[in-house]
């Protein structure tokens, strides 16, 4: 039997106490949990010398199981939300590099002991943690925060090894520990239920009858006050069919509904704290953020409602559940700056980046991290001496103070000032291994603007930490001169002449100096969210049942035939598959005089777009500048567009490196199903063109637009344009074409560049390109347009990044929903008479100024706006005069088939049903010839809103034709 080894040399490392010239190592925010930082420690207990004294707690492959614990107190009324815990450890033979799982438990107190004799409060079984060997600390987070009220409670907490502990020298680990005067609580206790250390202490005991002396563990407790309390927050989630009432809020908590159905959300926030908590953010699972970090006044016991409308689909179906946070305060960033020098030399060994003066360069990291709560692993390095996270954007050589809107994004700022790379460099370098790396970036011997005239450069980096998602600033050389650099002093020595910190946004942010000497060689700024004294987190859940009908029309043509002067019957099956009731009418276009028959019974209303969203608007107006693809590499060209399943053409910025550095046009033919993969016909010079179409279901050429009201036509099968003509729009920009087959007439859609919010329609020759004002829009950036196959006009708002329908006649619109992307002006839709779906090429708003859009290919939901991504466009080519070569068949009047009728001609087929149709074709008045029509299914199955059926009818003199009817 072995002996427990209860003494632990002094050689191990210690836990540092928290306090002055204290230094903390903590790793939650990397597992999605709680910021943290020396102000997120709720409490702690450790040793201010060298443990001397530990306890053995694991389990082994062998069998062998030992478990400690040892107890804590809340005292705050309001509980508290804990993230992880860390631990005072000490690994003996290696242990850490076998990447041991750990199990922690929090237990409720019963006598002094933990209550093992019910479930743990909170837990973390095999889960993941980090080792920092400098502390001596494991840090192991939780799954998921978990909220405790008042009381006293028993941590405990083992390591799980792959190990036969039954051998010499086996791997294990020690949760250390020491002998507290005063003992703070119950102490420390411990067990050992296989007995293979001969103690006999198989159930909890105290360490002393356990040939220990020590009665007090080494631990540390994260996260933030509050949220433990039965009163913090609360979120009350309704959901009811919807009816028409912006203020409506229901009181059930599902819903039987089919696709199609509008029903209305309703989420109650109530403050039940005893703070305001004026900071919100809410988000569900079908729609994403709802609001962040909103600024709405909430007093202690106040509340307020939010409402909003979803056309729901199938998709939809299941549990909705949102999630609520509310706070007291902005979240923000905290620093310490009396810690040893961090610096890491990698000039010698880091990759070397390309910076020219005041540019900036996109920079992958190997990981990801969270910063001011989005995580990305995306830096934007700039020569400046400063970089952006999550985007890529130049920084401004006039450093200003913080928080500065001369950029909108998350930006680190070690040392923002006018700098040039010529003598020196930046680098990147990543050390360690995984989940315990470091991204290095180092601006090495940076002069001042103007090289010409200074040669003493700065040496500083930053420092990304996977392990614990923190950050450093390090400083190696911070004196420098500015000769000749105005408004900057000869000598900015300590950072004088620059800014130092961090921002989120224009309005966030943490200043650490502004044109004062504070940092020195050797200095190291540690940054870590700082604390938000009251946070509370709570969700909700709604249950959505939603089926959807699903049509099938058989035959899917008739083919008859019958001698002149008789009658022929044929056989027109419609069935549905579906799940819910299917609604069906066989109208042949006679919606076609309401030029708002596509208007939705109740309005979506888009939130009000701020200022910043407006310059994003602006600055997505100009195209995409995605990463560079390979040197000289083209889209994969395909053998024919025959074959596609969506086959359509568009322009798009192109050059030798694609859509990198463009310096021509392109024209491509493509499948829009398949954005991946393009054709590439003919390149030509740069021309203002803006948007396209096709007219008179003639794909031999496509009508382009002009911005400022130019029209041309392109050979879609050599890329060659032919001007038309031009008319003088004033001013007003021209966005896209859109054909409307119904009545044969090109429109083109407008805004006003002087007047964001209004748009306009014009009419345009297709013999001589005038364009005539049709209509104006007020109240939406109209980027593109389209009509449906009866001549109905769907637009793409860029303001409200909706779906929205028009009434060509006088410009009256209604929104229909959000499409789940934030639209950009470049953009175009296109309507496939064939499906009812609505295509749209484009790139999402940029998150940013300066960020990377992604153009993609998306289909959008006429009955509800709803976007579901096709696929990114290969190489990130933006693409505009996008428009579909598909014919348009149009459905036959009813007035212009009277040789064509049905016993029923609209009915409601439940599901796994079916409706037989007679379909009487009758020669009695018809001379011989081949009569032709296309009817119409029209139905409320969303995927198939139109059933074209092509019919054919064969009147002869005899009869010997051939037909696909019967006779009755």
């Amino acid at each position: 039997m072995r002996k427990i080894v209860l003494g632990i040399a002094a050689a191990f490392s210690t836990v540092v106490t928290v306090g002055a010239g204290a230094t903390q190592s903590s790793v939650i925010q990397r597992h999605g949990a709680l910021p943290a930082g020396d102000a997120m420690v709720l409490y702690r207990q450790a040793y201010n010398d060298l443990y001397i004294n530990a306890l053995v707690t694991q389990t082994t492959t062998s069998g062998s199981e030992s478990l400690a614990a040892d107890d804590f107190t809340i005292a705050n009324p309001n509980g508290w939300t804990i993230a992880a815990f860390d631990f005072a450890v000490a690994f003996a033979n290696y242990a850490p590099d076998l990447a041991p799982t750990y199990n922690v438990r929090v237990f409720a107190d019963v006598a002094g002991a933990p209550n093992e004799g019910l479930a743990p409060l909170c837990a973390a079984e095999h889960a993941g943690g980090a080792y920092d060997a400098a502390s001596g600390t494991v840090t192991v987070p939780l799954p998921q925060a978990c909220r405790l009220p008042p009381g006293t409670y028993w941590l405990a907490f083992q390591a799980n090894l792959d190990v036969d502990a039954s051998q010499p020298f086996a791997p294990s680990l020690y949760w250390q520990g020491y002998t507290a005067q005063p003992r703070p609580g119950y102490g420390a206790m411990w067990k050992n239920p296989t007995d293979d250390y001969g103690t006999g202490c198989t159930a909890w005991s105290v360490p002393a009858d356990c040939r220990s002396p020590l009665d007090t563990l080494g631990f540390g407790v994260l996260g933030y006050a509050g949220g433990g309390a039965d009163d913090t927050v609360s979120l009350a989630l309704t959901v009811a069919p919807d009816n028409g009432d912006p203020n409506q809020c229901g009181t059930a908590t599902s819903i039987r509904a089919s696709a199609g159905d509008k029903i209305n959300l309703c989420y109650t926030i109530t403050n039940d704290s005893a703070v305001a908590l004026d900071y919100q953010t809410l988000g569900d699972t079908q729609v994403g953020s709802l609001f962040a970090m909103q600024n709405r006044p909430l007093p202690a016991g106040a509340s307020f409602k939010v409402n909003r409308t979803i056309v729901v689909e199938t998709r939809d179906s299941g549990v909705l559940r949102a999630t609520l946070s509310a706070q007291d305060r902005l979240p923000g960033y905290g620093h310490t700056d009396n810690g040893a020098s961090r610096f890491v030399e990698i000039s010698g060994t880091g990759t070397r980046l390309d910076l020219g003066n005041d540019s900036s360069t996109y920079v992958d990291m190997p990981f990801s991290f969270a910063y001011y709560g989005a995580t990305t692993n995306l830096l934007g390095v700039s020569a400046n001496g400063g970089l952006f996270v999550g985007a890529v954007r130049p920084l401004d050589f006039f450093n200003r103070e913080l928080p500065t809107t001369s950029f909108s994004m998350p930006a680190m700022l070690p040392l923002w000032d006018d700098f040039e790379t010529t003598s020196g460099g930046v680098y990147t370098a990543v050390l360690g291994e995984a989940p315990n790396r470091r991204f290095v970036v180092e601006w090495s011997n940076v002069v001042h603007y103007n090289s010409d005239q200074n040669t003493d450069g700065a040496t500083f980096e930053v420092i990304i930490d996977e392990a614990t998602g923190g950050f450093s600033f390090e400083y190696a050389d911070v004196d420098y001169t500015a000769f000749g650099g105005y408004p900057d002093t000869d000598s900015c020595n300590g950072g004088v002449c620059a800014t130092i910190g961090v921002q989120k946004d224009e309005t966030l942010a943490t200043q650490y100096s502004f044109t004062t000497a504070s940092v020195a060689n050797g200095k190291s700024i540690v940054w870590g969210p700082a604390a938000v004294d009251n946070a509370f987190t709570t969700s909700a859940a709604v249950t959505l049942d939603v089926g959807a009908p699903q049509i099938t029309v058989a035959p899917g043509a008739l083919n008859v035939g019958a001698v002149a002067g008789s009658t022929k019957t044929a056989r027109l099956t419609v069935a549905n598959t579906g799940d819910r009731d299917l609604s069906w009418n066989i109208d042949a276009g006679a919606d076609l005089a309401d030029a708002r028959a596509h208007f939705p019974a109740v309005a979506y209303r888009a939130p009000p777009a701020s200022a910043a969203q407006l310059a994003l608007l602006d600055e997505s107006a100009r195209p995409a500048q995605t990463k560079p693809a390979a040197p000289n590499a083209m889209p994969p060209l395909r053998d024919a567009l025959d074959a596609a399943d969506i086959p359509a053409y568009a322009l798009a910025g192109d050059g030798p490196n694609g859509p990198i550095g463009a310096v021509w046009l392109s024209w491509f033919a493509l499948d829009a199903a398949a954005p991946d993969t393009m054709l590439r016909i003919n390149a030509m010079p740069f021309f203002s063109y803006v948007g396209g179409a096709f007219a008179n279901n003639d794909f031999s050429k496509e009508y382009l637009a002009t911005m400022y009201g130019g029209f041309q036509s392109i050979d879609v099968a050599t890329g060659i344009t032919t001007p038309i003509g031009a008319t003088d729009t004033q001013g007003i920009r021209i966005t896209d074409l859109a054909w409307d087959a119904a009545t044969r007439t090109m429109y083109a859609t407008a805004w006003d560049p002087t007047n964001t919010t209004v748009s306009y329609l014009y009419t345009v020759d297709l013999a001589t390109g005038a364009m005539t004002r049709a209509a104006r829009i007020d109240g939406i950036v109209l980027v593109s347009g389209t009509f449906d196959e009866t001549g109905h006009l769907y637009g793409l708002d860029s303001l409200g990044s909706q779906l929205v329908a028009i009434d060509k006649r006088n410009g009256d619109w209604r929104g229909i929903g959000p499409l789940g992307v934030a639209v950009s002006n470049i953009g175009s839709i296109d309507f496939d008479p064939r499906s009812g779906v609505i295509w749209y090429a484009g790139h999402p708003r940029r998150p940013h100024i300066g960020a990377f859009p992604e153009p993609a290919i998306w289909t959008l939901n006429p009955a509800n706006g709803r976007a579901s991504v096709v696929g990114p466009v290969v190489f990130g080519y933006d693409l505009f005069a996008f428009a579909l070569a598909v014919p348009y068949a149009g459905c036959t009047l009813p007035a212009n088939v009277p040789w064509l009728s049905f016993d029923a001609t609209s009915g409601t087929t439940a599901a796994d049903e079916l409706a037989p149709l007679a379909a009487t074709f009758d020669a009695t008045h018809l001379a011989a010839g081949v009569y032709e029509a296309n009817i119409c299914v029209r139905s409320n199955d969303l995927a198939n809103r139109i059933f074209g059926v092509p019919v054919k009818f064969t009147v002869t003199t005899n009869d010997t034709i051939f037909d696909s009817g019967f006779d009755d």
